[in-house]
């Protein structure tokens, strides 16, 4: 498949996942989804050529339910782009200038709620701009004072966010040291410093909500393993998954659930193959 800037993934439902990826020259959005058993591929065209712009770099996708998919990422203006399906591919929507220019993230509690989150310039405000039937107005969050006692250090690099159902949202990322952090939603904003045996670094970290009170975490260590760390009430022991693609030089990028007993891990290896670890944490090359 072409190469594409980073991978993102979701699931409206059992025995189906999506996989997107857009190829940063034409704009186009690659997709992998899982459906009867098996994987089908396909190409749409860029849904943003009448407006002459286009996905500039990282995506992320989410869904409410089924046969409901959203994808976001911006333009090289800074314009928030949408593209949707529900029950078909839609016509691209441009949301404007939410202040979400970079890496964003987005996750679903619901029918008919979204929630997209980014970082601003300086990396001490978190953007969150959300959607419970029409958007509203873009919300800044000084997120290092959601401690009770105490500051949160700024995230370094990417983040990630997941729910497990409604009013609940989960974002992680890590602080300059490499220590995990959580910023989550909850009756309120809250926040904590997570202590996995070893910490992310600078790997980038996935996450996904298989079901209530269920939020799973997965990072790529400098080993090439998968370390996972999960929270079902508490916290659990952290858990290594065993490299699963060790002749390659790759790069977690995504992960997805369809619901408990099932997360799928996505992954690009520098040739830009797409590649896949599944139930059971098999391993596989889906391009």
């Amino acid at each position: 498949m072409t190469t594409v800037t980073n991978l993102t993934a979701c699931s409206w439902g059992k025995n189906r996942i999506d996989v997107f990826g857009v190829d940063p020259t034409t704009g186009n959005i690659q997709q992998l989804y899982f459906e009867n058993e098996r994987w089908k591929t396909n190409v749409i065209p860029n849904p943003f050529q009448t407006s002459n712009t286009q996905f500039q770099g990282y995506i992320t996708a989410c869904s409410w339910g089924e046969k409901r998919i959203d994808i976001f990422g911006s333009d090289s203006a800074g314009q928030l782009l949408q593209y949707y399906y529900d029950g078909s591919w839609e016509s691209g929507e441009i949301l404007g200038k939410q202040g979400l220019t970079g890496q964003m993230t987005a996750c679903s509690w619901g029918k008919d709620r979204i929630d997209i989150f980014g970082l601003n310039g300086a990396r001490d405000r978190m953007i969150q701009y959300y959607y419970d039937g029409s958007w509203e107005p873009a919300v800044s969050h000084d997120y290092t004072k959601v401690l009770a006692f105490g500051t949160l250090p700024e995230f370094a690099g990417a983040i990630t966010c997941a729910s497990w159902g409604p009013g609940r949202i989960d974002i992680f990322g890590q602080a300059s040291t490499g220590i995990m952090q959580q910023v989550y939603f909850d009756s309120g904003w809250y926040g904590s410093t997570l202590d996995p045996t070893t910490s992310p670094t600078t790997a980038v970290i996935s996450s996904c909500g298989p079901g209530s009170d269920n939020v799973d975490t997965f990072w790529r260590d400098n080993a090439g393993d998968i370390q996972h760390y999960y929270y079902d009430g508490s916290w659990r022991p952290q858990k290594k998954i065993d490299n699963p693609f060790p002749d390659r030089n790759w790069t977690l990028q995504t992960a997805s659930s369809w619901g408990k007993g099932r997360i799928d891990l996505f992954g690009l290896d520098d040739a830009g193959k797409w590649l896949h670890v599944g139930h059971g944490w098999v391993p596989e090359e889906l391009s």
